[in-house]
């Protein structure tokens, strides 16, 4: 039931100032309906700690702070991220999908089967996608997905990027979809991003929508909208911010329709995430 402040919130300790929510507690899920959804997809709760019930998340970045493939097909770098959020051992799969310009999906170009990560683990790779030159031009996103593949999915991300006009031929020209860094055992654990699971919603949306992220510690945060050839259209924030869960309003009301990328920055990581603003 929404807005039920009568029962116990079910903090993990209130005397130690953890204000986070437990698994039973009453606030999950029940915040206001209208507000968007945690990061884990679900209901927004009540407080200002959500509580993730997914027990797997997954998170997928890149440095480039706009991915744009030639023609002819390149490569783009990626971070994956699977955090362990229970506090007991779980077991899972990671698998990488393509969503092509026309909607459809690609088969699975990198699946890795029971992955153990302990209460609180975490594993982390730097990885390389390869786009062929065959590919056609438009928007596409790159999803990793973690689950029971290929039965369930638990948590996703996505990568948005964008393929120029162009074809096949000609010398340097890449040839097939591949990934590459997985088994490289230089791309292993690494530290945290301070920042996790950047989400908009509504998207698509007309004319506004909220974009909300949680920092893990303080930090001098950056959240800009560009147009899809790079120029910059909007300064959201641009300040310090405070460790914990943040929300900013889109308002596109003097935008003309189509598609933008929202760039967040901070503490020396970067997300981006695809909006569409209809009309």
């Amino acid at each position: 039931m929404y807005y039920n402040l009568t029962l116990n919130p079910g903090f993990v300790s209130t005397i130690y100032g953890d204000f986070h929510l437990t698994a039973g507690s009453a606030c999950i899920d029940a915040g206001y309906p209208v507000l968007p959804l945690d990061p884990d997809q679900t209901p927004n709760d009540q407080g200002a700690l959500y509580y993730f019930q997914t027990p797997i998340l997954v998170t997928i970045t890149s440095p480039w702070p706009i991915i744009m493939i030639p023609g002819g097909g390149g490569s783009f770098p990626y971070q994956l991220l699977a955090e362990n959020q229970r506090t007991t051992p779980q077991t899972f799969d990671v698998w990488t999908e393509m969503r092509l310009p026309d909607s459809s999906l690609t088969a699975p170009l990198l699946l890795r089967q029971n992955l153990a990560l302990p209460g609180g683990g975490s594993i982390q790779r730097s990885l390389a996608q390869s786009v062929p030159g065959y590919a056609p031009s438009g928007f596409y996103d790159l999803i990793v997905n973690v689950g029971d593949h290929p039965d369930s999915i638990v948590h996703a991300d996505s990568l948005p990027f964008m393929k120029l006009l162009g074809g096949e031929g000609g010398a340097g020209q890449v040839h097939e979809w591949s990934t590459a860094g997985w088994d490289d055992p230089a791309a292993g654990a690494g530290p945290l991003p301070r920042v996790s699971a950047l989400k908009a919603h509504p998207n698509p949306f007309n004319p506004e929508t909220v974009a909300r992220y949680e920092l893990r510690d303080a930090s001098h945060v950056t959240l800009r909208v560009f147009d899809t050839a790079g120029r910059e259209v909007r300064t959201l924030v641009d300040g310090w911010r405070e460790a914990g869960t943040h929300a900013t309003a889109f308002d596109a009301s003097g935008l003309p329709a189509g598609v933008y990328l929202l760039r967040l920055e901070a503490g020396g990581f970067t997300q981006v995430q695809k909006l569409i603003l209809l009309k």
